[in-house]
């Protein structure tokens, strides 16, 4: 198998969770998501590398991210993909099902947006017979909790940051 099933790193910066799969000391690719505070999680980059593609690498990376992210408390994933790339499309369909909006925007290329609960992606990945994620060890299921505490006081943070300087503004305006 490309996946090296328990070999897994996350990011230092506590509102993203990332997963690696590694074989033999080569990186396969990833997944890395936003975890927002309201129960959800923006995926915000999956690749793999063209070698290693067609091998269920994003579906196993996928299926880890989900353990993860349920074990958090998260229910729902969302996920844009370039509309022009065949590849990302078409794995972004298998995980979450048909594309729900399209997004066009001035600044970048038309994407496709999906979202799906993490019970619906698992059926999905569970019917593609993708091999199921190792359980975490009790160490990294702690490590695990601690980031997401992390990450609560970190978006708890960014949030007063954020309305300390909108009150500045307001300020600025009326004078």
């Amino acid at each position: 198998r490309p996946v090296d099933g328990g070999l897994y790193e996350l990011l230092n910066w506590p509102t993203h969770h990332a997963h690696i799969a590694m074989d033999d000391g080569t990186a396969l690719g990833f997944t890395s998501v936003l975890l927002n505070m309201s129960g959800d999680a923006d995926d915000i980059g999956t690749a793999v590398h063209e070698e290693y593609r067609q091998h269920q690498v994003a579906s196993e990376l996928r299926y880890t991210q989900i353990r993860d992210l349920a074990l958090m408390g998260y229910a729902r994933l969302w996920c844009a993909a370039p509309a022009d790339d065949a590849a990302a499309v078409a794995t972004c369909e298998a995980h979450f099902g048909p594309a729900i909006a399209e997004i066009v925007s001035a600044y970048l290329m038309k994407h496709l947006y999906y979202g799906a609960t993490l019970s619906e992606i698992e059926e999905r990945l569970m019917a593609s017979n993708v091999r199921r994620p190792f359980p975490l060890s009790p160490i990294n299921k702690d490590r695990l909790l601690k980031n997401l505490e992390r990450a609560k006081k970190e978006a708890t943070n960014i949030r007063a940051v954020g309305e300390f300087n909108l009150g500045k503004a307001l300020i600025r305006e009326e004078h």
